[in-house]
């Protein structure tokens, strides 16, 4: 069996905007985690890596962005893994700057649209063609994988990428996990995800799907969390709580300096406390998440003041219910109950 690894969506030098002082940590991430892959593809043996794309986040990338990948390569060639990428959207400019530094390393196969490489000691073709008229079967190699940066299925139907005739299509562009069957023979057609968070809002990210090409035809693959990084969403409908306390209580027990926390807060404001503005409820947030996105979506039934003044009824009539000692736990609550009921409207007088 063939060992392969398979990324995408690199994005080296992003810009990581949306998180503040906590781009350069992700930035630095990215680099940490391709030569943890080097790393991983030496100690266990494993021969090939397919890239399908987006290895730059854009043209305006610095010289160590640009020098850490040449470096992963270097270190590639070195090790005698074999390297078949293409590039992607976001690469095009920085592809035709690096490729004389690219063109030297003997086992890093860079494949234009249309073009392919032969792997003999491995007994794989690797295609890398938009049109797929092309056949697997015309090679007398065993095993085939196609390297495409695009969106399946609309730029590549399943009919004609099952024609091709190969084992494994490499996709690369979205940016979360996905897994498609491309025939009845263990065949698949697999977006790792990027390599990285980019957005607040990712899914599944971070990833790297490892695989082998199996002795009967098609693959068997694994994809494995390759960051350290996480999003929990949290929904808060400040009904279900008693004051803003408990709230806050709450999301403490998502907390995770590695987490970033989508937190939606909806409900009615016709509870008996107050939920400040976004502004304050960040402060109290802070420190809790790697990053935060705050969504408070609360319906203001009543004005500030009327909450406020029922508030301070209902506090004051539930201290002089539970004061009288000569009824029972049972009667408060009654009695409590019905006098809210009552302060709303929605009782008469007796």
């Amino acid at each position: 069996m063939i060992k392969f690894a398979h990324i995408s969506d690199v994005h080296l030098g992003a810009k990581f905007l949306v998180f503040g002082d906590h781009a350069d940590d992700l930035r630095s991430s990215i680099i940490t985690n391709l030569n943890r892959l080097l790393d991983r593809l030496v100690s266990d043996h494993i021969t090939l890596l397919l890239i399908a794309g987006d290895i730059f986040d854009g043209n305006d990338i610095n010289e160590y962005q640009k020098n850490a990948f040449v470096s992963f390569l270097e270190k590639s060639n070195e090790q005698k893994i074999n390297v078949a990428m293409i590039f992607g959207n976001h690469d095009e400019l920085i592809y035709n700057e690096l490729k004389p530094r690219i063109e030297v390393l003997s086992t890093v196969h860079v494949l234009e649209n249309g073009s392919s490489v032969e792997f003999p000691d491995l007994n794989i073709k690797v295609f890398s063609d938009r049109t797929l008229s092309f056949s697997k079967n015309d090679n007398p190699l065993k095993y085939g994988a196609l390297l495409l940066h695009g969106a399946y299925p609309d730029e590549f139907p399943i009919e004609k990428l099952r024609e091709t005739g190969v084992d494994y299509v490499a996709l690369g562009h979205f940016h979360g996990f996905k897994e498609y069957i491309l025939n009845d023979n263990n065949g698949r057609i697999v977006y790792p995800g990027s390599f990285e968070m980019l957005e607040k809002e990712d899914k599944d990210f971070g990833n790297v799907v490892f695989g082998e090409f199996l002795d009967e035809g098609g693959v068997h693959i694994l994809k494995e969390r390759w960051t350290k990084y996480s999003v929990v969403s949290i929904d808060i409908n400040i009904n279900d709580f008693k004051n803003f306390e408990d709230i806050i209580e709450h999301i403490k027990h998502f907390s995770s300096e590695f987490t970033v926390a989508l937190i939606s807060v909806n409900g009615s404001r016709d509870v008996t406390y107050f939920i400040p503005e976004e502004m304050e409820f960040t402060r109290r947030l802070n420190g809790m998440f790697f990053a935060l996105s705050l969504d408070i979506q609360v319906e203001q039934s009543e004005d500030i003041e009327q909450l406020v003044q029922k508030n301070e009824f209902r506090k004051l009539l539930k201290k002089n219910i539970y004061d009288k000692g000569e009824i029972s736990e049972e009667e408060k609550q009654d009695i409590l109950e019905y006098c809210i009921k009552l302060l709303e409207g929605k009782e008469n007088t007796l």
